[in-house]
């Protein structure tokens, strides 16, 4: 934060600095690429696809940016909305579900684009999938409040997997639906992102109109 603020010739550590240092050490340095406007145009529309599906389903966003760093085209950066994971309703772990899907869903929406940099993302939608019905018990039906530890019935694995699958697949149906009801909010963002590459909190509610959450 230091080094930030030195380098701005500022003579006090600000809030931009603090944040400029979160970033470095969350996401790596900023990297010069040579992106043409559709590459920056492909990760507006991922990352205002993660922004969008957040707004609306009440989970707290701190800012948003199309700027490369480290591994990294663009972030969205997200608040926990409780202190303990244990806090969470199934409902609110689908959301979350749904957010981190609504990068991929985004770009096959609005530009028909599939790309491996999702890949990540829909690898930690795997593992909360996985987490959520084989460790919490939020399955359905004879699988609700049961876990997968212990157990060495093949049928028994085989329901388990495929409850994860029609987990995965619900929550991904729902961030189209969410998304395609929303394209011309969704483009807003996008287009928002691409004049000025990041976004803080307040920016991101005024650009999309969605009324801020009293509990934010």
């Amino acid at each position: 934060s230091a080094l930030s603020a030195r380098k701005a010739n500022s003579k006090t550590v600000k809030a931009e600095h603090l944040e400029e240092a979160y970033d470095k050490m969350v996401l790596g340095m900023k990297t010069k690429l040579d992106r043409t406007e559709e590459q920056l145009r492909r990760t507006a529309y991922h990352e205002a696809g993660h922004t969008i599906i957040n707004l609306l389903t009440e989970q707290p966003v701190a800012k948003v940016s199309i700027l490369s760093r480290g591994d990294t085209l663009g972030a969205m950066f997200s608040k926990e909305k409780y202190e303990s994971f244990s806090e969470y309703t199934r409902e609110e772990l689908v959301y979350k579900l749904m957010s981190l899907q609504g990068g991929f869903a985004a770009e096959k929406i609005m530009l028909n684009c599939e790309r491996p940099g999702a890949s990540n993302d829909l690898e930690r939608v795997n593992n909360l999938a996985n987490a959520m019905i084989k460790e919490f018990g939020m399955g359905s039906g004879e699988l609700k409040g049961i876990t997968y530890k212990g157990m060495v019935s093949n049928e028994m694995k085989n329901k388990f997997d495929e409850e994860v699958l029609r987990l995965i697949q619900l929550s991904k149906q729902k961030t189209s639906s969410v998304l395609k009801e929303n394209k011309k909010t969704l483009t807003l963002l996008a287009e928002r992102l691409m004049a000025k590459e990041t976004l803080d909190e307040a920016e991101i509610y005024a650009v999309t109109g969605v009324p801020k959450p009293e509990q934010v």
